[in-house]
């Protein structure tokens, strides 16, 4: 069994929790044999306890647990088609702090719009000129993994990194909405 995928946690009388089981085998269905289970698969999101350290979308598309909609591969490739990737807006879906790594070639979109649960018609009245964007990043963006691994985890923002933030928590952009001119007929 690979080592990353044993639970380091000992807990004595706790079948399963000897560390030197894997993740999952102290649930109760695997160490008593009940009917309800606790580790079903992830029910609220997010990755296996042997993928949680990536967070970068490059490493998001090789994991086995997450999914990132649509594919980084189909997102690479609706860029090549465009040619010019200044003129892709990506909309990301965060719910964490990701990592927009160099490699995934997100960073060249022409405008990257962080969402958390927008309506599409809402995104759209957005892109079209409706109505303003508004709204601040409530994290800092990492500008790298090393960002990750080199953050003391009790400070805000990447300031104490190397390679620092990618974007600062507040981070936003917006404009005062124009009033349409129309042309009048005479």
């Amino acid at each position: 069994m690979r080592p990353d995928r044993i639970n380091p946690i000992v807990f004595p009388g706790v079948r399963g929790l000897d560390g030197k089981s894997p993740y999952g085998a102290a649930d109760a269905c695997m160490a008593y044999g009940t009917q309800d289970c606790t580790d079903d698969g992830l029910p609220f999101g997010g990755p296996l306890p042997w993928e949680s350290s990536v967070i970068d979308f490059s490493g998001m598309e090789e994991a086995e647990s997450w999914t990132v909609r649509p594919s980084l591969r189909t997102i690479q490739e609706v860029i090549r088609e465009v040619g010019d990737p200044t003129k892709v807006i990506l909309d990301v879906y965060f719910r964490q702090p990701f990592v927009l790594d160099e490699d995934s070639g997100l960073r060249d979109a022409g405008a990257i719009v962080a969402t958390f649960g927008i309506s599409d018609q809402a995104l759209l009245d957005v892109l079209c000129g409706e109505h303003p964007p508004q709204g601040r990043l409530p994290f800092a963006l990492p500008r790298t993994r090393r960002s990750v691994e080199e953050h003391a985890s009790d400070t805000p923002g990447y300031a104490d990194t190397t390679d620092g933030a990618l974007f600062d928590y507040g981070h936003g952009l917006t404009y005062e909405p124009q009033t349409p001119t129309h042309a009048t007929g005479g």
